[in-house]
């Protein structure tokens, strides 16, 4: 499996880099501490990008068929890679196996996805 840690690190990185000093300042300015700044100031603004970024990477990497197919071990596959497996089999009916699992694939990943706007909306209000 690959890992999208540098793309999340690099969204979080570009949203701490908007928000600036100020917020940080104001909090050490009213007497919060190091844990206290994190917690309370720069994760809550933050977590937008945070969670845009952890679902992008989710459905890149639950999707993902190239690394798992060239690198993975034969047994058990990822599902993408057993997909392929039963589409391209030699026997016609696993195609229809291959269908419904490049369906679960695409129901998870639209879960993900419908879950973070549903977040996301709740942060906006």
């Amino acid at each position: 499996r690959t890992c999208h840690w540098p793309t999340v690190a690099a969204t979080v990185l570009a949203a701490l880099l908007a928000l600036g000093e100020d917020y940080e300042a104001t909090a050490r300015t009213l007497g919060a501490g190091a844990w206290q700044r994190l917690r309370r100031v720069v994760l809550p603004l933050v977590s937008p990008s945070l969670a845009a970024a952890a679902v992008l990477s989710f459905a890149f990497a639950f999707g993902a068929f190239e690394a798992p197919f060239l690198l993975g071990q034969r047994y058990p596959s990822a599902l993408p890679v057993l997909a392929y497996r039963s589409y391209v089999d030699v026997d016609l009916n696993a195609r229809p196996e291959a269908m419904a699992i490049s369906m679960v694939i695409t129901a998870v990943t639209t879960l993900a996805v419908l879950l973070y706007m549903r977040f996301a909306r709740r942060r906006a209000v």
